[in-house]
C-alpha cells in the first residue's frame, strides 16, 4: 500500500515525502514491477518529471503537508517564506532544454519545479500570507549523465543567481529549496552554497518529493 513518509531531518534541514525507487531495480530483480507500481510513488514521480500540470498537482496536497510540518518546527515570526525551485540538469541555452510537457519515454520538462512552486504558493497563500515562489536559481552549465556524481562544490560551479529576481530576497528570509528527487543531497548543497554566498543570514531548508532508494 502506498504511503507518504513526511520525513524531516531538523538537524540537516532536509525533508522528503517518500522513497523514489529507480525502475532499474525492477529489471535487476530487486522487486517486482507490481510492487514498484502498487507500493511506491515512483511511477507518479516519473510522471511529475514529464511535467503535465495534472501530474504535478498530484503532489500539491501532500507536499504542502510536508511544508507545514517543516514550518511548524521553526520560528517564522515576520520573515518571508520563499519557495526556490532547484534548477534542472540542463541549462536554458542547451538545445535539449524544454518547457513542453513530455510523454512517457520522452524528455522531462525542465521547468517542472518552477511550475510546482507556483502551484504551492497559491495553495498555501491563505495559511502563509508571506509565502512566495521565487525563481532565483539557474543552471549555467548543463550536467551530462557522466557527471551525475558531482560534489556540492562542483554543482555550485554549474549554477548561478537569476537577476533581478534575487535582488528582492531579504537576508533574513526563510528559503526553501524545492526539488523533485534527491539522492545524497549534493545538488541541494550546491544550490544552498550559491544562495548562501549572497544571502548569508537567510535560513535554508531543502524539501523534495522523493529520496532515491539506495540498494543495500
Amino acid at each position: 500500500m502506498k504511503q507518504f513518509k513526511y520525513v524531516y531531518d531538523e538537524k540537516r534541514k532536509v525533508g522528503y515525502l517518500c522513497d523514489y525507487i529507480l525502475h532499474g531495480l525492477v529489471k535487476d530483480g530487486y522487486l517486482s514491477d507490481f510492487d514498484w507500481r502498487s507500493n511506491s510513488y515512483s511511477p507518479e514521480i516519473l510522471d511529475y518529471k514529464l511535467g503535465n500540470d495534472s501530474d504535478i498537482k498530484k503532489f500539491l496536497l501532500p507536499f504542502s503537508e510536508l511544508l507545514e510540518k517543516i514550518l511548524n518546527s521553526i520560528e517564522i515570526n515576520k520573515r518571508r517564506i520563499l519557495l526556490v525551485p532547484v534548477p534542472p540538469s540542463r541549462s536554458e541555452d542547451d538545445q535539449e532544454y524544454t518547457t513542453t510537457p513530455g510523454k512517457r519515454g520522452g524528455k522531462n520538462r525542465d521547468d517542472r519545479n518552477i511550475i510546482f512552486c507556483g502551484f504551492l504558493e497559491r495553495f498555501l497563500k491563505d495559511k502563509y500570507p508571506s509565502i512566495h515562489a521565487f525563481n532565483s536559481l539557474k543552471r549555467i552549465k548543463s550536467i551530462k549523465k557522466k557527471d551525475k556524481k558531482m560534489s556540492p562544490a562542483m554543482h555550485k560551479k554549474t549554477m548561478g543567481i537569476i537577476m533581478p529576481n534575487s535582488e528582492k530576497i531579504h537576508n533574513d528570509d526563510i528559503i526553501i529549496l524545492v526539488d523533485d528527487v534527491f539522492t545524497y543531497g549534493n545538488t541541494f548543497s550546491g544550490a544552498r552554497l550559491v544562495m548562501k554566498e549572497k544571502f548569508p543570514n537567510a535560513e535554508f531548508i531543502c524539501a523534495a518529493i522523493g529520496r532515491t532508494h539506495i540498494r543495500d
